[in-house]
């Protein structure tokens, strides 16, 4: 591998990019309209437009990513944290080339209500579930290894607000989880995520998804292990055995700072970033700026905030101190619902179940700010000769528009 396209966007596609360049490979991004000047884009070594106003769509559009491959000369795809990594279709297409395809290209596995009794995995009087996310990572040769739990109850509309690693589950809990998930995930190759329901009295496993969760960040953060750079390893043939090394064992907090408000019952907001402070590398991944435009379809998070320490209890304080020096002007975001959270006292007592969020009333009130008018994101885009070449060049249509008024 000498040139990797970067099939995704946002938080995941800052983090993809800085460990290949880490590596010394060169890096391909893409953006839509919305994306042009994001930070995703600004990492890479270089990037192609896929056209569109629609994030989510264009992100998705393998029409396109295939033709920005042979456009751009890249012999190797990172699907990111999209579906794509789960798209056996797409993989197909990428490796007919002889490209490399970073992860397996086998596509996710459904499992159907796949159930094991249990003993002690939480408390009784505890009969809410956990969800729960076991990563794995798997060679060549068929030997897989865990690389810790993910707590990811805290969820709305099926998108992860918040996590912790590793989850609470009972030494007997955690252990059968194990076995479950290694034998679910068996045959795939590279990292792969295997997804759990985890009650008092049972386990149900609920899928197997290949590739990187977007919440991947949380577990390089306990583990000390760069997943990006493993699954570059896996990719080009390494083992385990030689690519691994010796994880670490801390706890860590990883908070999805989306543009909605909660004290609107979590409503998606719009608007263009007016600043942006608190821009930490070590603990803030951003994938917006100022300038940035954030339209009400945007499927990722605005920001993405990791901490780790040695206990659950220096990783929140950690967190606290992280959430209170971020800010971002222009957009609602989550921020102040994740500010509570953190200091609430029965979060820090215990981990969040899949009932939290809808038995817990934290003191966020509606952002005065929020706006769910969409800034306009459209291209208009001009061909124009330039040393005896055609090329097309896309500018932003209020730019243009403000030209044409004088």
């Amino acid at each position: 591998m000498r040139t990797v396209l970067v099939a995704d966007h946002g938080t995941a596609a800052v983090r993809i990019i800085r460990a290949c360049r880490a590596r010394g490979l060169w890096t391909v991004a893409v953006y839509s309209d919305a994306d042009a000047d994001a930070p995703h884009v600004l990492a890479a070594d270089e990037a192609f437009a896929l056209g569109g106003p629609a994030a989510q769509n264009a992100y998705l559009d393998r029409r396109r990513l295939l033709a920005v491959l042979r456009l751009s000369g890249a012999d190797a795809v990172h699907p990111g944290t999209s579906g794509l990594a789960a798209d056996p279709l797409f993989a197909a297409a990428v490796t007919r080339g002889g490209r490399v395809w970073i992860g397996d290209p086998s596509g996710r596995r459904p499992l159907q209500e796949d159930t094991a009794p249990l003993d002690d995995a939480c408390s009784p009087d505890s009969p809410a579930p956990l969800a729960v996310q076991v990563q794995l990572a798997a060679d060549r040769t068929g030997a897989i290894t865990s690389l810790g739990t993910r707590n990811v109850s805290l969820q709305r509309r099926g998108a992860v607000l918040a996590a912790e690693a590793p989850a609470a589950l009972g030494t007997t809990a955690g252990a059968r989880l194990l076995d479950l998930a290694t034998g679910a995930a068996r045959g795939l190759t590279g990292l792969a995520t295997v997804e759990a329901q985890v009650h008092w009295d049972r386990i149900v496993l609920t899928g197997v998804r290949p590739g990187l969760d977007p919440v991947f960040a949380l577990t390089e953060a306990a583990a000390g292990v760069d997943l990006v750079g493993l699954q570059l390893d896996l990719a080009g043939g390494a083992l385990l055995e030689a690519a691994l090394p010796e994880p670490a064992h801390r706890h860590a907090f990883l908070f999805d700072i989306f543009a909605e408000d909660a004290g609107r019952g979590f409503l998606p907001a719009a608007g263009t970033v007016e600043s942006i402070e608190g821009a930490d590398e070590e603990a803030v991944t951003w994938a917006v700026q100022a300038g940035s435009p954030v339209v009400l379809s945007r499927p990722g998070p605005v920001a993405q905030l990791v901490t780790a320490a040695g206990s659950r209890g220096a990783a929140l304080a950690s967190a606290r101190r992280a959430l209170t020096g971020v800010r971002l002007a222009g957009v609602a975001t989550l921020l102040p619902f994740f500010r509570a959270l953190a200091a609430d006292g029965a979060f820090s007592a215990a981990p969040a179940d899949t009932r939290w969020l809808q038995e817990t009333t934290l003191p966020v009130l509606p952002d005065p700010a929020y706006s769910d008018v969409e800034p306009d994101t459209g291209r208009r885009r001009l061909t124009v000769e330039l040393d005896g070449r055609t090329v097309t060049l896309g500018l932003p249509a209020a730019l243009l528009g403000s030209w044409a008024h004088g």
